[in-house]
């Protein structure tokens, strides 16, 4: 398979001036034709004894790819906090039944259809880039989002809520979401991407924490309707900043310039449609999968050490401690080794600790066994963008990542529901443990079946 690299070359006027660059510099320099005896080159320095002052030529680039580098995180940073406002939802469920009147149940239906509108969007995203700037991009998407959650403080009906909530602000924010993925596989972070990535990855975690305590206090004033107004003006105000980090930063240097050209084996040619097409269906079996633990943990944690005589909060703390460690600790693992090795790696791990909770009773070795659940969530959230950006280039990455996508959207569907299923035929989460553990063990069968080399070697 004709495999892109995250790190890829300039394009060819790029490489033409800097030839030039060079070609002026040689007949600028201090002997022969190129320039009286004795005069230095312009724009360079000299050492003393009137040598040249060595890489100094290179410092301004430099200089300039890392503020690029550093406005990018910032903004992508920020931009996570609030692409991640849809899970503010139980925060705002209780105001909702109340005003609306309707029931927990019909009203976790309208969040399940924003997850799927969600899914969608992320999806479908791909296809918007490119197609204005990058600010406009950022901007259009975050007043999407705002207007979705406008409309749903207007509902006064349970549809009204869904088409908003779900249809508008939920499609809105996988478009973000999708955005925000681009910004975080960037060639702007090469030599570190894999942390960059986990430094974006891990402010959307922390988005609902950061966010809940302004939305709480609304609700507790307001109502429902007070609360979705403020969330909305905080997306506004929070994707002003992120536009104007970015208001430099074009399509071409997120996306990497100019594509690949195909193999020049003929035979390479003919299989690269084929080979891509099997690493998409690997990708979203690693997902899908791997994201499985984690979303019925999501929907259950609480409710699992509950059965064995602990707080709620403590599983769900659990879950969130282990997500949160996977998505700090994957960056640094992936570039020091590979995307793929993480996607191995931690499912195992995390299944070993399952089956433990299995067969040794009592409340720690189920809190070990979620935050373990949680740890393959947070690796994958990780480890999943980068394997896609590795595979398929920075302009392969978006279309591709939007597939695989649908693999984490087909895990929240089922996932909480089959632990609901098999509590209510058993009793007990033994069942959803050992479907866990079994997802994970699949999950890294998938892993091991991806490409052993990054695209740049």
């Amino acid at each position: 398979m004709h495999r892109r690299g995250l790190a890829r070359p300039s394009s060819a006027p790029g490489r033409i001036l800097h030839r030039g660059a060079a070609a002026r510099g040689r007949t600028s320099g201090v002997s022969g034709r190129r320039g009286a005896p004795g005069a230095p080159q312009r724009g360079r320095p000299l050492g003393a004894g009137g040598g040249l002052v060595a890489g100094d030529g290179r410092a301004a680039p430099a200089r300039r790819r890392a503020l690029r580098a550093a406005r990018t995180l910032s903004a992508a940073s920020a931009f996570s906090v609030v692409s991640s406002s849809l899970y503010l939802w139980s925060v705002l469920l209780p105001g909702l039944q109340e005003s609306l009147g309707c029931t927990r149940a019909s009203l976790s239906g309208v969040f399940s259809l924003a997850t799927c509108c969600f899914t969608a969007g992320t999806s479908l995203g791909a296809r918007l880039f490119g197609r204005t700037s990058v600010p406009a991009a950022v901007l259009a998407t975050s007043f999407a989002s705002a207007l979705g959650l406008v409309a749903a403080s207007r509902a006064s009906s349970l549809p009204a809520l869904a088409l908003a909530y779900a249809g508008v602000f939920g499609t809105a924010s996988g478009v973000a979401f999708a955005l925000n993925a681009k910004f975080a596989t960037s060639p702007v972070f090469a030599g570190f991407a894999g942390l960059a990535t986990s430094v974006i990855i891990s402010f959307r975690a922390l988005g609902a924490p950061i966010l809940s305590p302004a939305t709480r206090t609304a609700l507790a004033a307001g109502g429902a309707s007070e609360a979705l107004w403020q969330l909305a003006a905080t997306i506004v105000v929070f994707s002003l900043p992120v536009a104007a980090l970015m208001a430099r930063t074009t399509w071409d240097e997120l996306l990497g310039g100019a594509e690949d050209p195909p193999p020049a084996d003929a035979a390479a040619r003919a299989r690269a449609p084929a080979d891509e097409r099997a690493s998409l269906g690997i990708l979203w079996l690693c997902l899908m999968l791997g994201s499985f633990p984690g979303l019925l943990a999501h929907g259950h944690a609480g409710a699992m050490v509950a059965t064995r005589g602990a707080p709620a909060a403590v599983g769900v703390g659990a879950m969130a401690a282990g997500s949160l460690a996977g998505r700090l600790a994957a960056g640094v693992f992936c570039d020091a080794t590979s995307p793929r090795r993480a996607l191995i790696a931690t499912p195992l791990l995390a299944a070993g600790a399952l089956g433990a909770s299995l067969l040794v009773g009592g409340v720690a070795p189920l809190v070990v066994s979620l935050g373990g659940m949680g740890l393959a969530f947070g690796v994958n959230a990780v480890a999943i963008p980068l394997e896609t950006s590795t595979l398929f280039g920075p302009r392969g990455f978006s279309k591709a990542f939007g597939i695989i996508f649908t693999g984490w959207g087909f895990a929240g569907l089922t996932a909480p529901v089959l632990a609901g299923v098999l509590f209510d035929r058993t009793g007990g989460y033994a069942a959803s443990v050992a479907a866990c553990a079994a997802s994970l063990v699949l999950a890294a069968v998938a892993a091991a079946a991806l490409p052993r080399r990054r695209a740049a070697e």
